[in-house]
Formats: C-alpha cells, sequence, structure tokens
C-alpha cells in the first residue's frame, strides 16, 4: 500500500541521513614525536609514567625515554626502544647504556591509528565552543584487534583534524594500558634514536 511505501521511503532517508553521519576513517601521521602519559596495570601492579616518545608506524618501532615515575618516585627512570620487526626490545637506565638488557618483544606492535576494521563510536569537543580557540573536535574510534593467540580491545581519541592520536586505551589479557599523547610533532628529528647503545648485548 501506499502508507508501508511511504514508510520504507521515510526509514531508507533515516537510514541514509545516520550513514551520511559516520565519518570515513582519518590518516594519521605515520611517523612522529611527543610526550606520553602511560598509565599500565598488569597483574595486580599500577603503574604511571611520562615520558618523551618517537613513534615509527612504517618500520614498526618506539623509543620511550621517561622522565617521571609517579607511582615510585625513588625508582629510577629508563630509556627503551621496541623493534617489531626484529621483534626485540631494549632497555636501560637513562644515561647508564652499560645496563642495557635485551630480549623479544613482549606485546605486539598496535598502531597509533585508526585501524582497518575500526568502529566509528562519537564524536565531541574537547574544551568548549563557547570561546574562540579553546575548542578541539575529536572523533573516538574502538575495535577488536588479534595477534595470534593474543586479543585485545582498543578504544582511542583523535584529532578530527589531522587525525592526531590524543588519548588510547588497550585491554590486554593480563591488564590494561592506557596512554594521553602531548605536544605531538610529525616526523622524526633524528631517526638513530632507534638504534640500541653499543652496549647492548647483541
Amino acid at each position: 500500500s501506499a502508507t508501508i511505501m511511504l514508510r520504507v521511503v521515510a526509514l531508507a532517508l533515516v537510514l541514509a541521513v545516520a550513514a551520511a553521519q559516520i565519518p570515513a576513517k582519518c590518516s594519521s601521521p605515520k611517523q612522529w614525536e611527543g610526550k606520553l602519559l602511560v598509565t599500565d596495570r598488569e597483574s595486580g601492579h599500577f603503574g604511571a609514567v611520562l615520558m618523551y616518545y618517537s613513534y615509527d608506524e612504517t618500520n614498526l618501532r618506539k623509543r620511550f625515554h621517561e622522565i617521571q615515575d609517579f607511582t615510585n618516585k625513588s625508582a629510577p627512570l629508563y630509556r627503551g626502544i621496541h623493534l617489531h620487526k626484529e621483534g626485540l626490545e631494549y632497555l636501560w637506565e637513562a644515561d647508564k647504556p652499560s645496563t642495557c638488557t635485551v630480549r623479544k618483544t613482549q606485546r605486539p606492535f598496535i598502531p597509533h591509528s585508526v585501524v582497518e576494521n575500526a568502529t566509528f563510536i562519537s564524536d565531541f569537543i574537547y574544551g568548549s565552543t563557547a570561546v574562540q580557540g579553546a575548542g578541539l573536535e575529536v572523533e573516538v574510534w574502538d575495535a577488536d584487534l588479534e595477534f595470534g593467540e593474543t586479543k585485545v580491545h582498543w578504544y582511542a581519541h583523535f584529532t578530527r583534524t589531522g587525525c592526531v592520536p590524543i588519548f588510547s586505551e588497550i585491554d590486554f589479557p593480563n591488564g590494561r594500558r592506557t596512554e594521553q599523547f602531548v605536544d605531538v610533532t610529525v616526523g622524526l628529528h633524528n631517526p638513530n634514536d632507534f638504534i640500541p647503545p653499543s652496549e647492548c648485548p647483541q
């Protein structure tokens, strides 16, 4: 009947409008540097550390240099390099490369970008649009990721302009890691930063 046809048309229009409101997956910078605040809850332990951070998605590399440990202020600060193509991660006390140790990577490489199977959750404004320049448009995405036998749930915020990562939360089988990114600059100033110190075991 004409009534049923009108309802079908109306439903199709509603679905089309809803689909149009879902943004396309944005493309994040593949290489960048910044500061990273990490909180890690793993096997009953909790840690919160601020660090300098370098990210290279192209070559599956991450590097960090701890600045401050908020949960144990007397603990030594560390530097580390994770080379996921090689399956190795290096760790040493800051300014003491002789303490360097090497082991197989303990966690998979999880990109700081909107992954292929991500689902759009929502968008919102950090700050306020009532004050000029005080609002930042953000998109929220999440996904279930599998790395061999390891399954994780990933949830992240990105700027609408530039798709710069702001926040991510990853649920691993044995804990949760949250990451907040600030002072991000695109590009790598010194790619040699990903070369482990000569003191590290070969």
